[in-house]
């Protein structure tokens, strides 16, 4: 307990400069996310699904950008929330696979920051949706925007979600593919709309990492007005 405590002081207030100055480095690109160019006030907020194996670029990419985490209650959930906050991101602590409780749809009612959730997380298995973002859809109102990363060459953990490492100074790509929607009031059976979007978000990655060299070099240089890390934004 004494040695998590003494991590939970110290990791917070390092591992926020490391993520900068490390994937600073790499050579990003963006791809297929010309629909939320528009800062948030003009095109409404979403829901960005990524798998967990692939979160660590989207903390450098879209810090300080009106974005909030859910994050479980897990006891590491302690230190990843204390981190990500420090990059700019709002917080909420519940679960994902059940939607994230009563706590995280009174903050849903707020119409000025974007949600993000790893469906597959806390816990795994890999790569397999769990319903929890489909209620949190049908509830808000907000689309879904299926993401995901690749990279040129990088380094894979025997973690549960396969964990990728970008090397530093190698080439990165963020893309998104259309917005997934659910009905304001789906049945109750909602298998249908989680295994769509599984098999969206399981597409999207998998033609990535295939095809990544081609679609790195038609891919945009720089990220569009609406994920430009320069504009200061603290959620709160």
């Amino acid at each position: 307990m004494a040695r998590f405590d003494a991590l939970l002081a110290a990791v917070p207030r390092i591992a926020p400069a490391l993520i900068r100055l490390y994937l600073g480095t790499l050579r990003i690109r963006w791809l297929g996310i010309e629909p939320l160019d528009p800062p948030i006030g003009l095109r409404g907020p979403c829901i960005y699904a990524f798998w967990h194996q692939r979160m660590l670029l989207f903390t450098y990419t879209h810090r300080f950008q009106r974005v909030t985490i859910i994050v479980s209650r897990h006891r590491d959930g302690d230190l990843i929330a204390r981190t990500v906050e420090r990059l700019g991101f709002g917080t909420v602590r519940g679960s994902s696979t059940r939607g994230g409780g009563p706590a995280l749809f009174r903050l849903c009612r707020r119409r000025d920051v974007d949600l993000a959730v790893t469906p597959d997380g806390p816990r795994g298995p890999r790569h397999e949706l769990k319903p929890g973002v489909i209620r949190l859809a049908a509830e808000t109102g907000y689309p879904i925007i299926p993401a995901t990363c690749s990279f040129a060459r990088f380094k894979q953990f025997r973690s549960w979600d396969g964990f990728l490492l970008p090397y530093p100074f190698t080439r990165a790509l963020v893309r998104t593919s259309a917005a997934f929607r659910v009905p304001a009031a789906p049945t109750d059976n909602l298998e249908p709309f989680r295994a769509r979007l599984e098999g969206i978000l399981r597409e999207l990655t998998r033609e990535t990492d295939r095809d990544f060299a081609t679609l790195w070099a038609r891919a945009r240089p720089a990220p569009p007005y609406g994920l430009r890390a320069d504009r200061r934004f603290t959620c709160s």
